[in-house]
C-alpha cells in the first residue's frame, strides 16, 4: 500500500523529550524504528543501542532526544491517543448529536486498518498493536500519579472526555458517562489484545466489525437501562 505523507503534527508534552523527534529526519527515524523494534520483540527488549543501529545513528544521539525508553514509550502513547482523538473529530464532522454519532464514534475507535497508515514515519497499525500489548507499562507504573500531574496522560484524558461528551449528548442524565467512556476505550483495546493472544477469552472473530457491534450494543443497552435501579439491594 502506498503511504500518504501528511503534515499532521501533535503537541506532545515537551517534558517527554529532550529534543523534539519530529523536528528532524533522524528524530523521525528514531520514532519509526522504535515502533518496529517494540512490535517485533517487545518493549522489554528495546535498547537504545539497537535503536541507534536501526535508525542509522549513534546511541548518544538517541539519548539527545529521549532520556530513557520509558519517556520514549510515553511519547509514542501520547502520539497515538492524539492521533485517535484527531481521527475521531475528523470522522464526526457534520454528524449531529445523538445515537448515530455515538455509533460512528465507537466504529472509529475500533478501526485498526492498513488504510489508516497515512503518516510517513509512523506505522499506525503497529503503533496501535504496541498500545494493545504494552499499555500496562505505560499506565501501571509506580510514578503514575506524578506523571499524571505532569500532564503525561493528557491526550488519553482528552479522548476520554470527548467520548464521555458524546454519551451525554445521547442521554444527558446518564449517571455513569465517565466510567462508560473509559470502559469503551479500554475495552476495545483489551478485546484486540485478547483476539491476538487469548482467543478463548473473546467472542470476536472478525475483530473490527465484531468489536464494534459488541460495544455499540453494550453501550446502547447500558444507556437505555440506566434508569432501572438494579443494584438497590432488593
Amino acid at each position: 500500500m502506498n503511504r500518504i505523507v501528511t503534515h499532521v503534527k501533535f503537541n506532545v508534552n515537551s517534558d517527554l523529550y529532550l529534543k523534539d523527534p519530529e523536528s528532524s529526519i533522524i528524530g523521525k527515524r528514531i520514532l519509526s524504528e522504535s515502533i518496529n523494534i517494540i512490535d517485533r520483540q517487545g518493549f522489554e527488549n528495546l535498547t537504545f543501542k539497537e535503536l541507534a543501529q536501526q535508525a542509522q545513528t549513534t546511541e548518544s544521539t538517541v539519548y539527545r532526544y529521549f532520556e530513557n525508553k520509558h519517556m520514549l514509550i510515553l511519547y509514542l502513547s501520547n502520539w497515538y491517543w492524539s492521533w485517535l482523538n484527531y481521527r475521531l473529530q475528523m470522522g464526526l464532522t457534520n454528524i449531529g448529536a445523538g445515537k448515530k454519532k455515538l455509533v460512528k464514534a465507537i466504529e472509529i475507535l475500533c478501526r485498526q486498518s492498513e488504510d489508516d497508515n497515512l503518516i510517513e514515519h509512523i506505522d499506525l497499525v503497529k503503533l496501535a498493536h504496541l498500545i494493545h500489548l504494552e499499555s500496562g507499562k505505560i499506565f501501571r507504573v509506580r510514578d503514575v500519579d506524578q506523571e499524571n500531574q505532569q500532564g503525561f496522560y493528557l491526550p488519553y484524558k482528552l479522548l476520554h472526555e470527548a467520548v464521555k461528551d458524546i454519551i451525554l449528548e445521547v442521554e444527558s442524565s446518564f449517571p455513569y458517562a465517565e466510567s462508560l467512556a473509559a470502559s469503551i476505550i479500554q475495552g476495545i483495546h483489551h478485546q484486540h489484545f485478547n483476539y491476538e493472544h487469548f482467543p478463548t477469552l473473546t467472542s470476536m472473530k472478525n475483530t473490527e466489525s465484531d468489536i464494534g457491534e459488541y460495544f455499540i450494543n453494550l453501550t446502547m443497552a447500558c444507556i437505555s437501562t440506566s434508569q432501572t435501579p438494579f443494584c438497590n439491594g432488593k
